[in-house]
């Protein structure tokens, strides 16, 4: 088996792998300056209005 003719699917899944490493490495960031706000909102609401 050569490394030159390797099944599509091969290159195919390698390449996804790759996107969802980098996505993966990358959504924390894009995520944490939404969800800050929320968790202190949460905070706040739980800890103003006491059950």
């Amino acid at each position: 088996m050569s490394l030159e003719l390797e099944p599509p699917f091969l290159s195919i899944a390698r390449i996804a792998l790759a996107h969802i490493l980098v996505l993966g490495i990358n959504l924390p960031f894009v995520f944490t300056p939404n969800i800050i706000p929320i968790i202190f909102r949460i905070l706040s609401t739980k800890y103003s209005h006491p059950i």
